[in-house]
């Protein structure tokens, strides 16, 4: 199980959905509001190869802007082979600025 701290920015007028979207999601085991009115900090406790999945569904919540990791642990990963898998790379689409 991994484990991460997470910083969720959004806007004041999306906040309050977000924080109820946030408080329902199965694996936020901890909310609590930022140091501003748009900041969110939470954690979420997932699989180890599930963490960019679940990452990914965060920041995909309507109003969210960004999700930052302040902190991530694979404590469960280190014991039990003392190596740290990595998820397959996903790339991420994109679009090129306009000009």
């Amino acid at each position: 199980m991994a484990v991460a701290g997470l910083v969720v920015l959004t806007t004041q007028e999306s906040r309050n959905a977000v924080w109820d979207a946030l408080q329902a999601a199965k694996n936020i085991t901890d909310l609590q509001p930022g140091g501003d009115a748009c900041r969110l900090a939470a954690v979420l406790e997932a699989p180890s190869q599930d963490l960019e999945d679940e990452l990914a569904r965060l920041r995909e919540l309507d109003g969210v802007l960004t999700v930052d990791i302040a902190l991530l642990s694979y404590e469960d990963e280190l014991a039990d082979g003392g190596e740290i898998r990595c998820p397959p790379h996903k790339p991420r689409r994109r679009a090129a600025p306009e000009t």
